[in-house]
């Protein structure tokens, strides 16, 4: 075997193992899943290392492989109490992001919402009135390719899923900030495009 094709065949077993971790623990971000991949592999030093986009690849294959009877149902249900959210806010233009969005939640990723308000305490006010217990945190964006900027973000709990909010100033609405797995503007989607994905799935 040639030292390309070594490694090549490498970079597909860390990729495939990285999509593991991820499919375990929701929670994970894709540069620790790759460094788990490694050590589990025992590779080190300067290896050519999967995108996280090869990554997400094998992450969905892995999902269609071990958790077809499972997975749409999952997806499904996190839509359905990421919609409930953003009816609540929806004075704050809120958007789903991430893998709730993408399909390839697990059940202990959080529900991704971004919004938009000047004032971060307008969402915390809005909490406290519906007596929502909720813990307050900042999140890491970029917004281009040399700029990033953390975010006031609250996390709560809609029964078994957490809830983390992004609030973002009002003109940031059409400012998208990057994807980490595709390095293009994270997609979005509205109450409305929300509204149309469950609307697919209780149809199909």
């Amino acid at each position: 075997m040639s030292l390309t094709s070594r490694h090549a065949n490498l970079r597909q077993e860390i990729a495939i193992e990285a999509a593991r971790f991820l499919a375990e623990d929701g929670r994970l971000d894709y540069y620790t899943a790759k460094q788990k991949a490694m050590k589990r592999l025992g590779v080190s030093g300067q290896t050519d290392l999967p995108t996280n986009q090869e990554i997400e690849s094998q992450l969905k294959i892995h999902q269609s492989m071990f958790f077809a009877s499972t997975q749409p149902g999952l997806i499904k249900k996190m839509r359905q109490n990421a919609f409930s959210a953003m009816r609540m806010l929806e004075a704050f233009r809120p958007h789903l992001v991430g893998t709730v969005l993408e399909g390839t939640a697990t059940s202990t990723s959080p529900i991704e919402i971004h919004v938009f308000s000047d004032s971060a305490k307008d969402i915390l006010f809005l909490l406290m009135e519906k007596q929502i217990p909720y813990e307050t945190l900042e999140l890491k964006f970029r917004l281009n390719k040399n700029e990033t900027e953390m975010i006031p973000s609250v996390s709560f709990f809609a029964g078994d899923y957490e809830i983390r909010i992004s609030i973002f100033d009002h003109k940031s609405i059409h400012q998208k900030p990057i994807s980490p797995i595709t390095g293009l503007p994270m997609r979005r989607a509205s109450l409305t495009k929300v509204k149309k994905l469950m609307a697919q799935e209780n149809a199909d």
